[in-house]
C-alpha cells in the first residue's frame, strides 16, 4: 500500500500486477495523472457531487483507459419521521482510510472469493443518523477485479429510521479508451462519426439483466431507448420492482437499469467492464447508466426498512471485473463467482447446503399449462398419461407435470375442484403416473393467494399490506392478464407454519409429488407493509426461499419459476430463463407488443438466449414449455427456430400440448431434441444485437460412446479392425429473428474456434475479435450437415490465407436466399482431421493410402453425433477374382436414445475409395452418394483446383465440384434399416480398386 500527500491530496493506493485501486479520503484533487479525461468528467461538472466526498479510481494496468473513475461513496436516502432524509459522504467526519484483514472477523471473505487478498482497505467514516461506516475494498490476485462492500456495525439513528435506498458508488465507467480493434478504414470511421453526430449513437454496449425471469434482457447499443414494459405499471410493476426502475429519483438522468448485473462495453476497442453483486441476499442491487453509458451507479434497494439503534446493515459484494480484450463469454466469470459465493454462503448462514446444479439429469417431460390452461380435469389428465406412456419408447418423456387449475383457489392448494376431479384424489393421480414409470410433477405458487380464497378471508392479517396500512395487498397480475392475487407475508409465524404443512403434504406427505414447479415466487417480495418490518424485501424472500427447501427437503427437485433470479441461487435445482413461450410470435391482440413479461414466443426465446451462461452454473435452466400443435399462430419455421434455440440451451424440455393432437412431423421434431445434452451454446454475439443470431455450441463425443482398442475382429472375421474416435464438433445456430428473410454470416474462425489447432484452454479466456490459433495451420476440410433440411457440403477452408471468412447461410444451402423470418439453421461442422496414412494390415495395403471412414452426423438426434456408440473399419485383399483391390468392411452402431421409424431416417458417412462403388453391400435401399460440394469466396474461402460447375447466385459465391480432388472421398447418405429399433447396426462393405500410377 502506498500513500502520497500534497497540499490539497490524501492519496492511498492498492495495486497488484493487474489493476491499481486509488483512494482519495478526504477531497478530490484538480488533476488526475492516470486519466487524461477527467477534467470533462460530470463529477466536475454537477453541484450534487461536492468536491469534499471521499473518491476512488478502479483502473487497468495494461490499459489505463479502462475502469471506473472518480467514483463518490455512499448516500443513503429514506425517511425520518416520515420527511425525506439523505445522508452523503459529503456530511462525514473522520474520514480515513485503513488497511484492514477480510480473513477473520465479522467481515471475513467467503470461501468463494479466496483469491482475493485478505489484506485490503477500507474507508471509515462517521454520518449523522448512521454512525459509523466501512466501505471495504480487495483486489483479486488472478486478475483485474476488485470487490466492494458496505457495512454499519451499529446504527445510531436517535428515531427510527426507514430506510429505501442507498448508493454503493457512483463514477464514470470508462471503456472507450485505447487502440481499436474493429480494423475499420478511415472513410469508415469518418462515416460512423457523422452516423453518431445524427442519430446520437455510438460504440458502446450495455448488456442489460431483469429482476424476473420474465423481465427484459438483453443488449443495448449507445443511442437506443431502453425498451420497457407494454403494458400500465398496475398491471405489470410488480414483476419487475426489484432495485428499479419506477422506484428511482429520474432527476439525475439515470436513463438505464441492469438489474444484479451489468456488463459494458465498446465495440470498437473490444474492451468490458463487468459489475456484479455477488449476492442478493441482503438487498436487491442493481446499475444505473445515464443516457450516454458514461456514468455508472450502483443501488441497493431497502424498500422501507425500519432500522433502529443498533441495527447492523451491511450490502452483499459487489465485483467490478475490468475486461481489457472482451472475452468470448464475457459473463462466465461471473456467473461461476457468483455461484461459488452463494454455495459458501447458504450453509453459514442458514444452515442448509446449496443445491448441487445436475446437468445429467436435466428434467424432460409433459405439462398440461399451454393447451388446457385452468380447464384440466381427471379425464384430460388421464388421457394425455395413457399417451404419454404409449409415445414413450418414441418419445421418451420422463416428467409428467400437473399445472394449474387443480385446485379450488390459489392458497386452498390441498383443496381439490371437485367438479374437474369428481372420482379421484392428488394420491390416486400420483400414483397412477408411477404405475407408467414416469415421475409426477406439480405446479403450486406457495406465497400467493387469491383474493377470494377461503385463505384470505379467513387471514387477512396473513396478507402483505400497502404501506399506510390500507385494508387490501399489493395487487399484482398472474401470467394470464387480470388475475388479481395478493401476497403472504411470511415474516408471520402463522405462515410459516402454513405454508411448511402445505410444502410438506405435497411433497412428502399423502401426495408425495417429488417434482415441485414454484411459480410466481416474488410474491414474497412484495412492496408493501409486513409484521417484521425491520426486513427488507430482499431478506424477506431469502426467508420464503430457505422455508421452502426446508420444508420439501433436499430430495424434492425444485424449479423456480417467477422469481427474482439472483435470489434463488442455490435454494433451486433448476429456474426459469424466459418470459412463457405464449401460442404466437408477437403478443396477441388486444396485448400491445411488449419486450418484457407478456407471453410470446419472440420474448420467450430472447431472454433464453441471453441468459445461456447461467445454465449449469447458477441451475438448470427452464427456457418454458415447446408447442407443437398446429393450432397455434406459430408457423413451422417458427417452430423449428425455437426448438433450435431449445435445443441448444441444454435446459429443461417440456412439451405442453394435447399428445393427441400433435402430428407426426411435429412430434418429430420433439423427438430430434431427445435426449437433451445439458450443455449450453454460447451466443457469439451477445453484444452486438438485443437478440442473438449466431449460437455455437461445442461438442464431444458423448458418454457412452465406446472405447476400443486399434485392433480387434469383426464378429470372428479373418482380419484386424480399428475403432475411430469421434473427434469434437461444434453445432451452429444461424437465426434470423427479423420479420423478413434475411443473410446471416459469421467469421469461420469464431465459430470454429475450440477446434483450431492451438487454441487455448476455454472458449472463456479467448478474445471475441482475435482468433487464438497458435502455430502454422493448412487448409481445413470443413463437413458440414444441416440438421433440419438434410443438407451436407464440403468446404474448403484456408485461415491463414483469409483470415476473415465467413460462413453463410445463403451459400450452405441449395435453396439459398438466407434464412427464414423468426426461424433458424442448424449446422453440425467438423473438421477432417484424418491423417494421409492409416493403420493398415499390410505393405500392399499402405500402398493404397487408405483413409479411414468417417461419421458425419444423422437426423435422428439435433447434434449429429451424440447417437454414435461406435465405428469400427477394416480391410483385407479381395479374394475374389472378378474383385482387384481391398475390401473395407465398415461397422456403424448408433442409439437413439428412442425408436426411431428406419423408413424416414439417414446417417451420412465419408467412405474414401468408394467413388466407383455403384451400390454399397450391406446398405438399405433407398441409400445413395452424396454429391459434396464447396462453398467458396473470393473474400473467404480457398478453393484450390476445384473446377466451377454451376454459379449459385450474381455474387461472388458459388458451389464447386470435387471431383479433382486428390484423394477422393465420398460421401453416403445411408438409410436406416426398416422397422422401429433404439439401436442399429450397419455393416457395410465396398471395395478400393487400386490404381494405375
Amino acid at each position: 500500500m502506498e500513500q502520497e500527500y500534497n497540499a490539497n491530496v490524501t492519496k492511498v493506493v492498492l495495486e497488484n500486477s493487474f489493476a491499481v485501486l486509488t483512494l482519495w479520503p478526504q477531497c478530490t484533487p484538480v488533476k488526475y495523472p492516470d486519466h487524461r479525461y477527467h477534467d470533462q468528467h460530470h463529477l466536475h461538472q454537477h453541484q450534487h457531487a461536492p468536491p469534499s466526498s471521499p473518491r476512488f479510481s478502479f483502473v487497468s494496468k495494461s490499459n489505463t483507459g479502462l475502469g471506473i473513475f472518480d467514483a463518490s461513496t455512499v448516500e443513503f436516502r429514506g425517511k425520518v419521521r416520515n420527511k425525506a432524509w439523505k445522508a452523503t459522504m459529503a456530511q462525514a467526519l473522520n474520514v480515513q482510510v485503513v488497511e484492514t484483514d477480510l480473513g477473520k472477523g465479522e467481515g471475513a471473505l467467503v470461501a468463494g472469493l479466496a483469491d482475493f487478498r485478505p489484506k485490503a482497505l477500507t474507508l471509515t467514516a462517521e454520518l449523522p443518523e448512521v454512525g459509523q461506516v466501512f466501505v471495504d475494498f480487495a483486489l483479486s490476485n488472478s486478475g483485474p477485479a476488485l470487490i466492494v462492500r458496505l457495512r454499519c456495525p451499529s446504527i445510531v439513528c436517535s428515531e427510527d429510521l426507514r430506510l429505501d435506498e442507498f448508493v454503493l458508488f457512483d463514477g464514470d465507467g470508462e471503456v472507450s479508451e485505447g487502440p481499436r480493434r474493429d480494423g475499420k478504414s478511415f472513410i469508415r470511421l469518418c462515416w460512423d462519426y457523422i452516423a453518431r453526430r445524427v442519430r446520437g449513437g455510438g460504440p458502446r454496449r450495455v448488456f442489460v439483466n431483469g429482476w424476473n425471469a420474465w423481465s427484459f434482457s438483453g443488449a443495448i447499443q449507445q443511442g437506443e431507448r431502453p425498451s420497457t414494459p407494454g403494458l400500465p405499471g398496475i398491471f405489470c410493476a410488480a414483476f419487475h420492482h426489484g432495485a428499479g426502475p419506477a422506484e428511482f429519483d429520474r432527476s439525475n438522468n439515470k436513463e438505464l437499469y441492469s438489474e444484479m448485473f451489468a456488463l459494458l462495453s465498446d465495440k470498437s476497442r473490444g474492451t468490458g467492464l463487468l459489475l456484479g453483486f455477488l449476492t442478493q441476499h441482503e438487498q436487491f442491487g442493481a446499475f444505473s447508466f445515464d443516457e450516454r453509458f458514461v456514468e455508472v451507479g450502483a443501488h441497493c434497494r431497502c424498500d422501507g426498512q425500519l432500522l433502529k439503534p443498533g441495527t447492523f446493515l451491511q450490502s452483499d459484494w459487489c465485483m467490478l471485473e475490468l475486461q481489457p480484450i472482451l472475452p468470448e463469454e464475457p459473463l462466465a466469470a461471473f456467473m461461476a463467482r457468483s455461484a461459488q459465493v452463494n454455495a459458501a454462503m447458504l450453509p453459514q448462514q442458514h444452515g442448509i447446503d446449496a443445491c448441487v446444479v445436475d446437468t445429467t439429469r436435466v428434467p424432460v417431460g409433459w405439462c398440461s399449462w399451454y393447451h388446457f390452461y385452468e380447464a384440466i380435469s381427471e379425464d384430460n389428465l388421464l388421457a394425455n398419461l395413457g399417451m404419454m406412456a404409449k409415445l414413450q419408447p418414441q418419445l421418451p418423456l420422463e416428467l409428467f407435470q400437473i399445472d394449474d387449475g387443480y385446485q379450488q383457489a390459489w392458497g386452498d392448494w390441498l383443496a381439490l375442484d371437485s367438479l374437474k376431479f369428481p372420482t379421484k384424489s392428488m394420491r390416486d393421480l400420483v400414483m397412477a403416473v408411477r404405475a407408467q414409470g414416469l415421475r409426477p410433477g406439480l405446479w403450486l405458487a406457495p406465497v400467493a393467494v387469491d383474493k377470494h380464497s377461503r385463505v384470505a378471508a379467513e387471514h387477512p392479517e396473513w396478507i402483505i399490506r400497502r404501506q399506510g396500512g390500507l385494508s387490501d395487498g399489493w395487487a399484482s397480475n398472474s401470467a394470464n392478464c387480470g388475475k388479481w392475487f395478493y401476497g403472504l407475508d411470511v415474516t408471520v409465524p402463522e405462515v410459516q407454519t402454513f405454508i411448511r404443512e402445505t410444502l410438506t403434504t405435497v411433497s412428502h406427505g399423502d401426495w408425495s409429488f417429488d417434482y415441485l414447479k414454484l411459480d410466481f415466487l416474488y410474491a414474497a417480495a412484495l412492496k408493501g407493509a409486513r409484521q417484521d418490518p425491520t426486513l427488507n424485501t430482499a431478506q424477506v424472500l431469502q426467508l420464503a426461499l430457505r422455508l421452502i427447501r426446508e420444508a420439501v427437503g433436499p430430495s424434492t427437485y425444485v424449479l423456480g419459476c417467477g422469481s427474482p433470479l439472483g435470489a434463488t441461487i442455490g435454494w433451486v435445482n433448476a429456474n426459469r430463463v424466459s418470459a412463457d413461450a405464449g401460442p404466437a410470435w408477437l403478443p396477441t391482440f388486444p396485448l400491445p407488443d411488449c419486450k418484457w413479461n407478456l407471453p410470446c414466443g419472440r420474448n420467450m426465446v430472447r431472454n433464453t438466449i441471453n441468459r445461456l451462461p447461467m445454465h449449469g452454473i447458477w441451475w438448470v435452466n427452464d427456457p418454458d414449455c415447446m408447442l407443437l400443435r398446429e393450432s397455434t399462430q406459430f408457423t413451422p419455421s417458427e417452430v423449428v427456430g425455437i426448438a433450435t434455440v431449445k435445443a441448444l440451451s441444454g435446459g429443461s424440455f417440456l412439451v405442453s400440448d394435447d399428445l393427441e393432437s400433435v402430428s407426426r412431423s411435429r412430434m418429430r421434431i420433439a423427438q430430434a431434441m431427445l435426449p437433451v445434452t445439458g450443455r449450453a451454446a454460447v451466443a457469439l454475439d451477445m453484444l452486438e444485437r438485443e437478440m442473438p443470431e449466431v449460437l455455437r455450441l461445442h461438442m464431444e463425443k458423448r458418454g457412452e460412446e465406446q472405447e476400443g482398442s486399434s485392433a480387434g475382429r469383426l464378429d470372428g472375421l479373418p482380419f484386424p479392425h480399428h475403432r475411430e474416435q469421434q473427434s469434437p464438433w461444434v453445432l451452429i445456430g444461424l437465426c434470423n429473428w427479423g420479420d423478413s428473410k434475411k443473410e446471416v454470416t459469421y467469421p469461420w474462425k469464431a465459430l470454429l474456434r475450440p477446434l483450431l489447432p492451438g487454441a487455448t484452454g476455454s472458449s472463456s479466456s479467448s478474445s471475441s475479435n482475435d482468433g487464438v490459433v497458435g502455430g502454422a495451420m493448412g487448409p481445413l476440410t470443413l463437413h458440414v450437415l444441416e440438421f433440419w433440411t438434410s443438407e451436407y457440403f464440403r468446404v474448403r477452408l484456408d485461415l491463414n490465407a483469409t483470415p476473415d471468412a465467413v460462413m453463410s447461410a445463403s451459400a450452405l444451402s441449395t435453396i439459398g436466399g438466407g434464412v427464414l423470418p423468426h426461424s433458424a439453421r442448424l449446422y453440425a461442422v467438423r473438421i477432417d482431421e484424418r491423417g494421409e496414412h492409416a493403420a493398415c494390415s499390410s505393405q500392399e495395403q499402405q500402398q493404397l493410402l487408405q483413409l479411414p471412414p468417417m461419421y458425419l452426423g444423422s437426423d435422428v438426434h439435433f447434434t449429429c453425433g451424440w447417437e454414435l456408440r461406435c465405428l469400427d473399419w477394416g480391410e483385407l485383399l479381395s479374394k475374389r477374382k472378378e474383385e482387384k483391390g481391398t475390401r473395407v468392411i465398415v461397422r456403424v452402431t448408433l442409439d437413439a436414445g428412442k425408436q426411431v421409424d428406419g423408413g424416414l431416417h439417414h446417417i451420412w458417412l465419408d467412405l474414401p475409395g468408394s467413388e466407383d462403388t455403384t451400390v454399397l453391400e450391406g446398405a438399405p435401399e433407398g441409400s445413395e452418394k452424396v454429391q459434396g460440394s464447396v462453398q467458396g469466396s473470393p473474400h473467404g474461402l480457398h478453393l484450390p483446383h476445384m473446377p466451377r460447375v454451376r454459379s449459385h447466385t450474381e455474387e461472388p459465391l458459388s458451389i464447386y465440384s470435387i471431383t479433382s480432388m486428390g484423394h477422393i472421398r465420398t460421401v453416403w447418405k445411408i438409410r436406416f434399416p426398416e422397422g422401429n429399433a433404439q439401436t442399429v447396426t450397419w455393416t457395410l462393405s465396398y471395395v478400393v480398386r487400386k490404381r494405375a500410377k
